[in-house]
């Protein structure tokens, strides 16, 4: 037998979309046509806009399966037993739904109903022009940190998208709470989503992306809900903030979250690699499907994919390389780089909005706490700029700082020293790569360029190779004892691709640095920090 299902027009003419024979009259649609289910599909509905009209092309999944409705508006699929949601990409055209202050593009699938519509609303014309704004790694694990966060980094955001001339959306990229070993803190998801809500972002809806640390308190079992170990980690954050691999549209740009975590046991929620499974690169494929080569993809995932060959990171970036312009969105690191594929394929790693761990406002490459804005412009990003967020470091200009190359560092647990000597100037430009220029110039007059120092291995000491940020370490291990008083030294003794360095001809001489981004923006400074210069880096107290 086949049911029937009907949908009512807002001008309350009755027609039939999709149906299921249950003895109920036909009536038809468009052209006379209906929607049969097909056997076995279990999770079918009509996606209409507001007006009533039926939406053909609207891609939708439960994360495992993805279809488009077609010309009746209706989408059917056989739901996975692993799915807690059915969703939609919002289209281009479309308006990104909000509720409670968060995107809402999903219902939870329910046992025994089939049926579920969507009713989307229209864009007068698609946003070809918006910015994306990147949070990456939060990591709140308390109300101290709930607090900061809220008052630190939500009031800069809230601030550029309110002066912003264009339409602004936000993701996050993963690490938004702190569950490792025998500290859970699932408990602080609901307060950290709450803290993203629009009322705090002026208006932006913050869409979300899963890491590491957001998974279910270690240890974990498969079991009816959830088939393998793996997805029962990430239940609770999928509970609270929705699917876990999913895109939306904006303009020209295809944007996607995606998990790229897998756990190796399922008794240490610190024993993980960076991967994607079967079933996550058959989802991506078929989601991809649906998008036009001619696109921007935007993908974001938390940690990088740079260097990697681990399962389906190689077989992803072949997918993602067929597309007109790719920026690959990341953080997990607490550092800050830009690494460029190609000409049209970059990957872009983050500072971290909590630093290094919140225990300073610096992270260890002694990029500020902050987040990263990017101008998106059709099918190109054509500005991008990292965002300080505490007072010293949250002027829209503050961009890089300077350290005297035999420069003192650190407190009462460690002490450092810059191995470069006296007549060398160094220069942290926290967003630079490749594409950048930092020039130097002595008592007004250009002395030449900077040259970077090429990042080669972590370090715990300095060197005269070393491209690490010591005044940064200095603080965070020197001064607050990270490594000695607690946590993993080598947290904190971060990698840095950003650091420049110029030998004087006039040791003597009054010192500026011009930084000059791809975009053709410049950024001064002629200020030198040193080890008893720590009033920025150090916290606010609550």
């Amino acid at each position: 037998m086949k049911r029937l299902f009907f949908l009512l027009t807002i001008c309350a003419t009755m027609f039939a979309a999709c149906s299921k024979d249950d003895g109920a009259k036909e009536t038809p649609g468009p052209g006379g046509t209906i929607t049969e289910i097909e056997e076995g599909n279990d999770v079918y509905g009509v996606i209409t806009d507001t007006k009533g009209n039926r939406m053909e092309g609207v891609v939708v999944s439960d994360g495992f399966t993805v279809v488009a409705t077609d010309h009746n508006g209706c989408y059917q699929f056989k739901r996975s037993s692993d799915a807690v949601y059915v969703f939609y990409s919002t289209p281009a055209d479309c308006e990104i739904a909000i509720e409670s202050g968060s995107p809402c593009f999903y219902k939870a699938l329910q046992p025994k109903v089939e049926r579920y519509d969507f009713q989307l609303r229209r864009l007068d014309a698609p946003e070809t022009r918006f910015k994306l704004f990147c949070l990456a790694d939060p990591q709140s694990k308390n109300a101290t940190y709930n607090a900061r966060f809220i008052n630190e980094t939500m009031p800069v955001v809230k601030a550029e998208v309110e002066a912003s001339d264009v339409p602004c959306y936000g993701v996050t990229l993963g690490d938004i709470v702190y569950t490792e070993g025998s500290t859970n803190t699932v408990g602080n998801m609901v307060p950290m989503r709450n803290a993203m809500r629009t009322t705090f972002s002026g208006g932006m809806p913050i869409f979300q992306t899963i890491g590491n640390h957001d998974n279910n308190f270690a240890p974990v079992q498969a079991d009816s809900k959830s088939s393998t170990f793996n997805l029962a980690f990430q239940r609770q954050f999928e509970y609270v903030f929705g699917p876990i691999d999913y895109s939306w549209n904006r303009g020209d740009a295809h944007i996607i979250s995606m998990r790229d975590i897998q756990y190796t046991t399922n008794t240490a929620s610190n024993s993980y690699q960076r991967a994607f499974t079967d079933e996550q690169y058959e989802w991506l494929k078929a989601d991809l499907s649906h998008v036009d080569k001619d696109k921007m993809i935007i993908f974001c995932i938390h940690i990088p994919l740079v260097n990697s060959n681990t399962p389906h990171v190689q077989d992803v970036l072949n997918l993602l390389k067929e597309y007109k312009e790719v920026h690959i969105m990341a953080g997990h690191t607490h550092y800050g780089r830009n690494y460029i594929y190609s000409d049209k394929m970059y990957e872009h790693i983050h500072g971290a909005v909590c630093g290094a761990f919140w225990y300073s406002n610096l992270n260890g490459d002694g990029t500020p706490n902050g987040f990263a804005i990017y101008d998106v412009n059709g099918t190109t990003i054509d500005n991008w700029f990292y965002r300080g967020v505490n007072e010293q470091m949250n002027d829209r200009d503050f961009q890089l700082r300077l350290y005297r190359g035999n420069a003192a560092t650190g407190g009462s647990y460690e002490t450092f020293q810059f191995a470069y000597g006296s007549d060398v100037v160094l220069a942290n430009v926290f967003n630079a790569d490749k594409d950048w220029t930092v020039q130097l110039y002595e008592n007004g007059v250009l002395s030449g360029d900077m040259t970077l120092i090429p990042y080669k291995s972590k370090e715990e000491k300095p060197s005269t190779t070393s491209a690490q940020d010591w005044w940064a370490i200095g603080y965070n291990v020197g001064v607050v004892g990270r490594g000695h008083n607690g946590g993993t030294r080598s947290n904190y003794c971060t990698a840095c691709y950003h650091m420049y360095k110029y030998t004087l001809k006039d040791p003597s001489a009054a010192v500026k640095v011009v930084a000059t981004d791809p975009f053709g923006r410049t950024y001064e400074c002629d200020k030198f920090y040193s080890g008893s210069d720590y009033s920025s880096a150090t916290p606010p107290t609550y």
